[in-house]
């Protein structure tokens, strides 16, 4: 190990993380298995270390700078300390990103990864890409990210002739965040596109408007998104507002984005019977990539722990999507989910 670093022998890491640095904003987490070894790194990787204990303070300290590796020996040395997450710091994370493509681009041809753990290092890595979005809308490369990944995932699916949705949702979040939502509603999207057999353009249009389609919360006081109870009548109105909040920020990305996953994060709340929003369009006037995508997102959000209720299990999910939403679905579409579920 590179002796200008962090010695393995001095190394102390503590399990307090983060909270205790002011400057914690600053650092992203990613998992430590995400991070490329034997090969030098273009950013620093950190970890925070107790600066002081009496306080409880701590501070990111460098474990490997950029231009050095990160040694299998090390790793295992972290491994063993129980160090299964490391930070870089916001101003490279890009240069994060750009690395992760490429190693991701080669794990999805790698013959010896099963799909499980495909699916598990892609779906943690466009959760990164979704959180990076959100911290920074107006930077046109984080869309690059986004358009990657999709791409990569969307390749994915199609070279895996065997994978069921029962693989892609048993590493889905339990509990709601926003981040993982996005994830998740891709996936389901990509995967479920492929059954109905939409064309390799239109999956990947499916795919980043599933990614995208809630960015237009970033607008939207926590307080709403994550209150506990049921929201007034103007709270509902203001959460309504986040397609059209969605398609402005998009809007300015019409360079790098297609129309299609535009139209997706406008529409995705629009129901068949004409009661949706923001338009209130009818099934006829709806985008059909806009249909899957509500589809998703209902069955998605429903079987999540959110702030106001527990999650419904699959089966629970569905029956309510069949029985108290049906009129706000195409029936065929929801049919056809239902079946891609295997129920």
């Amino acid at each position: 190990m590179d002796q200008l670093l962090v010695k393995s022998k001095t190394l102390r890491v503590d399990k307090k993380i983060v909270e205790s640095s002011k400057d914690a904003h600053n650092y992203v987490a990613v998992d430590l298995n995400d991070i490329p070894t034997q090969t030098p790194l273009s950013f620093t990787v950190y970890y925070p270390i107790m600066s002081d204990r009496e306080t409880g303070t701590a501070e990111f300290q460098p474990l490997i700078k950029a231009g050095s590796q990160l040694t299998g020996e090390f790793k295992k040395f972290l491994q063993q300390r129980d160090v299964t997450k490391v930070f870089i710091h916001k101003e490279e994370f890009n240069l994060f990103l750009k690395r992760s493509a490429i190693r991701l681009k080669e794990l999805v041809t790698n013959p010896y990864l099963k799909a499980s753990k495909k699916n598990e290092i892609l779906y943690r890595n466009a959760t990164y890409i979704i959180k990076s979005i959100f911290s920074d809308p107006k930077v046109g490369e984080n869309f690059k990210h986004a358009i990657s990944i999709v791409e990569i995932y969307s390749n994915f699916i199609s070279m895996s002739e065997d994978i069921h949705p029962s693989l892609l949702i048993q590493i889905f979040a339990k509990d709601y965040n926003l981040f993982a939502h996005s994830v998740q509603v891709a996936i389901l999207a990509i995967s479920f596109a492929k059954i109905l057999g939409k064309t390799q353009e239109e999956i990947f249009q499916l795919g980043l408007g599933g990614l995208l389609h809630d960015i237009g919360k970033l607008k939207i006081s926590e307080e709403i998104l994550n209150k506990p109870g049921p929201l007034t009548k103007e709270e509902f109105e203001l959460m309504k507002s986040h397609p059209i909040y969605g398609k402005e920020i998009l809007d300015k990305q019409t360079s790098l984005l297609p129309k299609e996953s535009i139209i997706i994060t406008l529409e995705h709340h629009e129901s068949a019977d004409g009661n949706g929003y923001p338009g209130k369009k009818t099934l006829e006037d709806t985008h059909p990539l806009a249909q899957i995508i509500h589809i998703v997102d209902c069955y998605d959000a429903l079987t999540m722990n959110r702030v106001y209720r527990s999650a419904l299990s699959p089966f629970e999910a569905l029956k309510t999507m069949c029985n108290e939403m049906k009129s706000s679905f195409n029936l065929k579409l929801l049919e056809n989910f239902i079946m891609f579920l295997g129920y």
